[in-house]
């Protein structure tokens, strides 16, 4: 994944959209997405209600983050 950002940097246009995935944001990825599961399994709730916010927080736009999480 990291040799493709880096391909991708070095010959296209980096989209401002795109989360770069460095070892902070995938250890953020991980265990919020554990911990996001397990919450929404163990109160039954939509995981877009917990998805959402944190795919926000990490730079990804309204609508790609609600595509997402549906």
């Amino acid at each position: 994944m990291k040799y493709e950002q880096k391909l991708k940097a070095k010959f296209c246009e980096v989209n401002k959209n795109e989360i770069e995935l460095t070892n902070k944001t995938l250890a953020k990825l991980i265990i919020f997405s554990m911990l996001g599961g397990w919450i929404s399994g163990a109160l039954g709730l939509g995981g877009g209600m917990i998805f959402n916010p944190l795919l926000m927080s990490l730079g990804v736009p309204p609508k790609v983050a609600t595509a997402s999480g549906m």
